[in-house]
Order: C-alpha cells, then structure tokens, then sequence
C-alpha cells in the first residue's frame, strides 16, 4: 500500500514527535506500506523547525517544507493553511511518489494516535 501523509505545523513540538513517533511504528510494523510525509511548518519557534530538520534527515520517507512569514502576505489563518496544503499537494504532484496511493491530510497540532 502507498500511503502519503501531508501535514502542517507550527509551534507544535510535542505533538509533532508524538505523530512522527507513531507514523515511523507504523511504517516499521507494516512490511508492505509505502509511506512518504510532508510536513510544512510555517513560523515554527519552539524547536519545532529544528525538530523537523533532524528528522528528516533521519529519513528519507520525510520531506519538510518551511514556509515562513505567511502573516506578512495572508490576513487569514485559513488562507495560511490552504496555502500550506497546496504547497503539500504541489510536492507529490511533481515528485510522483506513487502511481496510485492513499492520501491522509493532517494537522501535526493534535495528537492523532493518543
């Protein structure tokens, strides 16, 4: 199975390691996953963005995009965040990880697997 993961984040760094944690188990526990993450992190300046960094060089299945100063050009959170979703979107369009897989939008803000 092909399963791509796009999420966004900012300031969020206990959740984020909670969510990576699980999102690894899960790719370690099943065999036959193709799992690939993108995670945008907008304005991150908790440990977040540096967090992300390292991660990602841990594995090669995580992509993080940093798109900083989104205030400055949208006035609505929405507009942020569907500008980060497209920029998710945009990766998997041009990269064409999969010729068909299963795509799962997610907010790193919220402890997915408590």
């Amino acid at each position: 199975m092909n399963l791509i993961i796009c999420g966004l984040s900012k300031n969020c760094l206990d959740t984020t390691k909670n969510n990576i944690a699980s999102l690894v188990d899960l790719k370690n526990y099943t065999k036959d996953l193709n799992l690939q993450i993108i995670i945008v992190d907008s304005d991150s300046n908790d440990g977040t963005k540096d967090f992300l960094q390292e991660i990602s060089n841990n594995y090669k299945f995580i992509t993080v995009i940093n798109e900083d100063g989104l205030e400055k050009i949208y006035d609505s959170r929405i507009q942020r965040i569907s500008h980060c979703g497209n920029l998710g979107l945009n990766v998997i369009k041009n990269e064409k990880f999969y010729k068909s897989f299963i795509y799962i939008p997610m907010d790193f803000d919220i402890d997915q697997f408590e």
